[in-house]
């Protein structure tokens, strides 16, 4: 169990990296503890999605999808931000050959745990 745990802080830590040797650099300003207290400093959180043992796939600020190669730390892009650019409020999901995505969007709530949502299948091969 803790080995999983450790892959887990690993590859994150080497995404991070990864994604960081493409950023400018840019000053730094420290946060106060009521910052934080308050709920203005805050992380955001996890978006990848594991896709086998050692590759997972997430999202960038841009919203461009990478697959992120663990075992080689390795990163190269999966699906471009243009995909989802005509699509608001999306989110993805792909079928077990990696060929396909399902993307939803449009998504609405109608009444409590009912939704609707619009569906359009995106060949990543031949894109």
């Amino acid at each position: 169990m803790y080995w999983q745990l450790q892959v887990l802080i690993i590859s994150t830590l080497c995404f991070n990296w990864i994604l960081s040797q493409n950023v400018p650099s840019v000053e730094k300003t420290p946060f106060e503890l009521d910052e934080y207290l308050n709920g203005t400093f805050r992380g955001n959180g996890w978006n990848g999605t594991w896709i086998s043992d050692d590759i997972f796939l997430a999202k960038d600020v841009k919203s461009n999808v990478y697959k992120v190669i663990v075992s080689e730390l390795r990163t190269e892009l999966f699906l471009s931000a243009d995909v989802f650019k005509n699509f608001s409020g999306s989110s993805y999901t792909l079928n077990s050959d990696w060929r396909y995505t399902l993307i939803r969007y449009n998504q609405k709530s109608v009444f409590r745990h009912s939704t609707t949502a619009q569906f359009t299948i995106y060949d990543i091969e031949n894109k």
